[in-house]
């Protein structure tokens, strides 16, 4: 809530002044008289008692309000007779103020007698509280005849320029009657300021004044009886004063029309409010009324609520200059059903009317000027326009887009699009292609326009196709032929070429797809291969060998070299997943297999016998390593080990089991995969001292097996190594052998305090009792 200053005023024998009016109270805001709103306030502080009034209680009650620069200075004064030491005409004055949006009109009338207002009782303290319009409680108003509240609205619609209107009628009378008035046009009160007792010289100070009966008003001053000729007059106060809500609307309409231009705070005479009351009721069309009124706000609302509005609005539109079209600019503030039946009309009166040298200045006129009704309207122009017109009309490329998006809105008007498109130049369909506010359709069409009209620069017009799927699927659907599209995409850059056919693939049939695709691959990288088929097939609708071959090719293609680029077994990619699983046929069905994340030893011999076959044989030096790796953590104990190696030999992916054990070490060493180098080594000591490796225990003391074997050993970890060295190994040979590789990743023998050697036990101690 907005705070509010207050000043009282008032006669006293001792004041802060001395003897004399003065302030007696103010808010912190009007306690300094130099203050330029103290000066306002100040000035406000007057009140002349009537000179034919003798009795204190007969006295009026100025009340009123007035606005200076944005604040509204409410007062409310009453006479007091005489003062402290006798001498008469002592009077009181109560101001508040604030800004104008704090202190309604409508809500200060109903405040004219609120128990809030000081009435000169002393003493008073010299600080007031601001204060806020919550605070001061409205109170009842009388009930007025209705003869009283037509003369007040009578004299506010008559009263013209600076000049006041006054009312000889009591002061409770005067803001009943404006309570009333307010509350039926609001607009038109809140913009006036009003005094309920005034004398005549101060009187010109507000538009609304109260004055005695007696008193003369000065030269100029309009009386509320003598203004305007009684017919005009009651018909002005019937409809102002009715209560029906045809009659309500109608009054204002026709007060808002006449005075409320741009600026808002034009005042009128009752005869131009007359003048549009007549038009609104009998539909009787006038010409220099129309201009003025669409000139200014709520205007195009009164003509269009004319009997047969929209008619009378679209003639004087189309037989009027450009200027006069700037009021549909206000459509968007009508009724909805109002404003859609002018757009269809003022559409089809402009077909039947043009001819093809006019057309594309009526299109400027509502593409400018009609807002949210623009389609509406040229909608209708175009469903009405004959062809032959449209065909020669001259039409600005702004205008031809416009009719371009229009044509696309609805069924039936694809010729329309066509006819547009066909008299539009090259570098004009390039620009209706790039303009993003229209349909898709339509710019894939304009583009495949412009791609088969000029076949110098394809790469232009063809790159415009990776902005959005949507427009190449178009572009594809607008070509009578791909043949055209073929040639182009084999002379584009590679990397253009892959966002061109990956764009397109979609709106393809199968056989086409694979024709644009089988263009562009050779010239790819093999490592951009997967994604670009990934991004551009879809689950076929049948086996396919070709392609099986080519899906086949390029997963595995794409394995070999992303191995050799970071010397370990490729990850799988959600490329080669997806490409495995279009099922081109058994290639894609054994790839599907051999990607698949193994999650039971089942999985993985799945795996090793889709390696195994001679679909995927040419890989095989890729395949195996990558199943190895990724199965490293569902071989944890020897026997898996075993069967493992078995199956490798079985499957002849490894030629022995020497070859087999390699292929297990290297997986096991990619990542240091501690339970299966466990296994691993305990497989290798149980082979040995079965004596199946006994020929295979004199090569593993080369040097290059030896440190793979301790390698493996560094993976299982030393205490580990120790436990199946004390525990498990019973072999006197294979514990010499496995001793020394453990001594080999042992930590350097600790020195005791005395400076001796530490020995070393063995964590978890020895069922012989023997130190390994």
């Amino acid at each position: 809530m907005t705070e509010l200053e207050q000043l009282l005023y008032t006669r006293v024998p001792r004041g802060a002044a001395g003897l004399g009016r003065q302030t007696v109270a103010a808010t912190d805001g009007l306690a300094d008289r130099e203050d330029v709103l103290t000066r306002a306030a100040l000035q406000l502080c007057r009140y002349t008692a009537p000179p034919d009034r003798h009795r204190d209680s007969l006295m009026p009650v100025s009340y009123g309000w007035t606005d200076r620069e944005g604040m509204r200075f409410v007062f409310r004064r009453g006479y007091l007779g005489l003062d402290a030491t006798g001498r008469p005409g002592n009077f009181y004055a109560h101001i508040v103020a604030g800004p104008v949006t704090a202190l309604p009109v409508i809500e200060l009338a109903a405040r004219f007698d609120s128990p809030f207002w000081w009435r000169g009782q002393l003493p008073v303290g010299p600080v007031l509280p601001r204060t806020g319009l919550g605070d001061i409680p409205p109170a009842p108003l009388p009930v007025l005849h209705p003869d009283e509240l037509s003369d007040v609205v009578a004299a506010i619609l008559a009263r013209g320029g600076q000049l006041p209107v006054i009312l000889r009628k009591p002061p409770e009378v005067i803001v009943a009657a404006f309570a009333e008035l307010a509350r039926r046009l609001p607009e038109v009160a809140e913009g006036l300021t009003v005094s309920t007792y005034e004398t005549s010289r101060f009187a010109e100070e507000f538009d609304i004044t109260g004055m005695a009966g007696t008193e003369r008003p000065r030269p100029g001053m309009i009386g509320v009886r003598s203004t305007r000729p009684v017919a005009q007059l009651h018909q002005a106060q019937r409809l102002i004063l009715s209560d029906d809500t045809s009659d309500r609307a109608v009054v204002r309409a026709a007060v808002e029309a006449v005075r409320g231009g741009e600026g808002g705070g034009e005042v009128v005479p009752l005869d131009a409010v007359l003048r549009c009351i007549t038009v609104l009721t009998t539909g009787r069309p006038d010409h220099a009324l129309l201009a003025l009124l669409l000139r200014r706000e709520g205007g195009l609302a009164t003509v269009l609520a004319l009997p047969r509005g929209s008619d009378i609005l679209v003639a004087f539109l189309l037989e009027s200059d450009p200027p006069a079209w700037k009021a549909l600019r206000r459509l968007e503030t009508v009724p909805a059903d109002r404003a859609d039946d002018l757009a269809t009309r003022l559409g089809r009166e402009i077909a039947d009317r043009s001819a093809a040298h006019t057309v594309g200045a009526y299109v400027r006129e509502v593409r400018s000027n009609l807002g949210a009704y623009r389609d509406t309207c040229l909608l209708a122009l175009l469903h009405h326009l004959a062809p032959h017109v449209l065909n020669a009309a001259d039409l600005a490329l702004a205008d031809r887009c416009v009719l371009l998006h229009v044509a696309a809105q609805r069924a039936g008007t694809s010729t329309v699009a066509e006819a547009l498109l066909t008299t539009t130049t090259v570098a004009d369909c390039l620009v209706i292609a790039d303009e993003v506010r229209l349909s898709a359709r339509i710019r894939a069409a304009a583009l495949a326009r412009a791609f088969l009209a000029t076949r110098k620069d394809p790469a232009s017009i063809l790159a415009r196709l990776r902005a959005s799927a949507e427009l190449a699927s178009y572009f594809v659907e607008a070509l009578p032929s791909v043949a055209p599209l073929y040639e182009a995409v084999a002379e584009l850059d590679p990397r253009l070429a892959y966002s061109v056919a990956i764009a397109t693939a979609q709106a393809l049939d199968t056989d086409q797809r694979h024709a644009i695709l089988a263009i562009v691959l050779p010239g790819l990288d093999t490592r951009r291969r997967p994604g670009f088929l990934a991004a551009a097939l879809t689950v076929p609708p049948a086996p396919d060998p070709e392609w099986d071959a080519i899906i086949s090719t390029v997963i595995g293609e794409d394995l070999v070299v992303r191995s050799q680029d970071r010397q370990r077994p490729a990850g799988v990619t959600e490329h080669l997943t997806f490409l495995a699983g279009l099922n081109y046929g058994p290639r894609s069905a054994a790839w599907t297999r051999l990607l698949r994340m193994p999650r039971r030893t089942a999985d993985l011999e799945d795996a090793l016998r889709a390696a195994a076959g001679p679909a995927l044989e040419p890989y095989r030096a890729v395949t195996i390593p990558l199943v190895l790796h990724r199965s490293r953590f569902l071989i944890k104990t020897q026997e898996g080990v075993a069967h493992l190696i078995r199956e490798l030999t079985r499957d002849r992916l490894a030629s022995t089991e020497r070859d087999a054990l390699g292929l297990l070490i290297d997986a096991c060493l990619l990542d240091d995969t501690a339970p299966l180098a466990a296994a691993i080594l305990r497989h290798i000591c149980a082979r040995l001292a079965g004596g199946h490796l006994s020929t295979f225990h004199h090569r593993l003391r080369p040097r290059g097996l030896q440190a793979r074997a301790a390698a493996i050993a560094a993976v299982v970890g030393y205490v580990e190594v120790g436990a199946i060295l004390g525990n498990e190994i019973e072999d006197t040979a294979v514990r010499a052998w496995l001793r020394g590789i453990y001594q080999s990743i042992g930590p350097p023998p600790a020195r005791g305090r005395a400076g001796r050697r530490r020995r070393w036990s063995i964590a978890g101690g020895s069922r012989t009792g023997r130190e390994p």
